[in-house]
């Protein structure tokens, strides 16, 4: 199980929870950030994943964020209702580990579709694909 540690931001200052905690901020405090941090972040992931891109529904832009377990020629599109490709967010070799890319489209809003196909660099047998479906608020 991961261990996960919790941080406070505040302006240039961060201060470590560790695990469970309590401070008392200055009244003057006007905006804080929370950092979720886990042991295991470091750490290659073992399987080919994409995940639900976030925010979805969104506007104007998302994120899509995908793990890679071996170095791997990597190619992101999205493709419209009708199957037409509309952008290519990604189309490079990737190295291994966690990947996250902004998608900030310059179209109508709409129903869209986001495929990841990759193909390991060093063993080109591994390969994996999937599409996920994301919603564009115009």
């Amino acid at each position: 199980m991961a261990n996960t540690n919790l941080q406070i931001s505040l302006g240039n200052t961060i201060i470590e929870l560790g695990s469970q905690g309590s401070i008392i901020l200055p009244p003057q405090t006007k905006k804080i950030s929370l950092i979720f941090k886990s042991s295991t972040d470091n750490q290659t992931p073992k399987t080919y994943v994409l995940h639900q891109n976030f925010p979805n529904p969104f506007n104007p832009s998302t994120v899509i964020h995908y793990e890679l377990p071996y170095t791997s020629y990597t190619r992101l599109t999205v493709y419209d209702l009708l199957g037409r490709i509309v952008a290519t967010v990604v189309d490079a070799v990737m190295e291994k580990g966690d990947h996250a890319v902004t998608w900030n489209p310059k179209m109508a809003g709409g129903i869209y579709y986001y495929h990841l196909e990759t193909k390991s660099v060093d063993n080109p047998s591994i390969s994996y694909q999937t599409t996920k479906t994301m919603v564009f608020l115009k």
